[in-house]
């Protein structure tokens, strides 16, 4: 604007959050507010770089997804006798991320430096129950 130049159209920025969470908050709830004409165009970017020439493009969304083991404890040096819950959730967890990776290996370049679905485990709670 000090330059004395202006864009063709008129442009304006709405910051919100929870992109990574489904937008129930942030864009979707705008869009219900009828804020936007039905001609304006919004991005909801999910990453960028600091010059702006880049908005990504991308396919995913999350999924928390709980699974709970039960066992019977013991001591280590007898396990023969104990039902190990913690084992039975590390082979769940490798058996899934195989399966996961193995299903939906499809690459494609329009999503760019990460051009795969991924799937991480991220999260462990141990609960024990007496």
């Amino acid at each position: 604007m000090d330059l004395n130049i202006r864009p063709k159209d008129n442009i304006g920025l709405v910051f919100v959050s929870d992109e990574e969470t489904g937008s129930d908050y942030g864009i979707k709830y705008l869009l219900k507010q009828n804020i936007f004409n039905k001609n304006d165009w919004y991005y909801v970017p999910d990453s960028g770089n600091n010059e702006g020439s880049f908005i990504e493009i991308a396919e995913k969304s999350i999924l928390w997804l709980k699974i709970i083991t039960e066992g019977k404890q013991a001591h280590a040096a007898t396990p023969n006798v104990a039902k190990n819950a913690h084992r039975a959730a590390i082979y769940f967890a490798k058996e899934l991320d195989e399966f996961l990776h193995e299903k939906y290996n499809a690459v494609d370049e329009m999503f760019g430096r990460i051009p795969i679905s991924t799937f991480e485990p991220t999260k462990k709670n141990i609960m024990l129950i007496m």
